[in-house]
């Protein structure tokens, strides 16, 4: 008798910490969620700001006309002046080089997930970084020249 009781107690006991177990578990889930959700907030407001830091940039006065032309012409229209080696264009090649180049490390950061891609998911702006990399490539074939990155053109 005295056997069977201990044995009873061992069983309930064993549930009772079974039970705690996966409690323990289930709420550690909970908090793992949790904090991989947190952390993806924060990595998302952190991106915002990244982005809204090279908008700035990109906003400064140096840029603003570069930026009019660009986005009031297509893609066949001239930047790179004739001095420069262009085809009659208003910008020097060092002005569209760095203009250029910030686009370059923003999508290199999103590249390598430093950056959450979804604050750049319009497509306006894409086709914008396309037309300006198709721009740059043509400019620096003609001209021979080294990109930021270090490739030849």
């Amino acid at each position: 008798m005295v056997l069977a009781l201990a044995t009873l107690a061992l069983v309930v006991t064993a549930v009772v910490q079974h039970t705690d177990a996966v409690d323990a578990i289930k709420e550690t889930s909970r908090l793992v969620t949790a904090a991989e959700r947190a952390a993806t907030a924060r990595q998302r407001i952190s991106s915002g700001e990244l982005v809204l830091k090279f908008g700035d940039k990109l906003s400064d006065a140096r840029y603003q006309k570069l930026t009019a032309e660009i986005q009031s012409h297509d893609g066949k229209y001239p930047l790179l002046s004739r001095a420069e080696g262009g085809r009659g264009g208003k910008f020097r090649d060092i002005e569209i080089e760095q203009y250029i180049s910030m686009f370059e490390d923003l999508g290199y950061l999103v590249q390598d997930n430093l950056i959450v891609a979804s604050p750049l998911a319009s497509g306006d702006t894409r086709s914008g970084l396309e037309q300006i990399g198709r721009l740059r490539r043509d400019g620096r074939r003609r001209s021979g020249t080294t990109g930021v990155s270090g490739e030849t053109y």
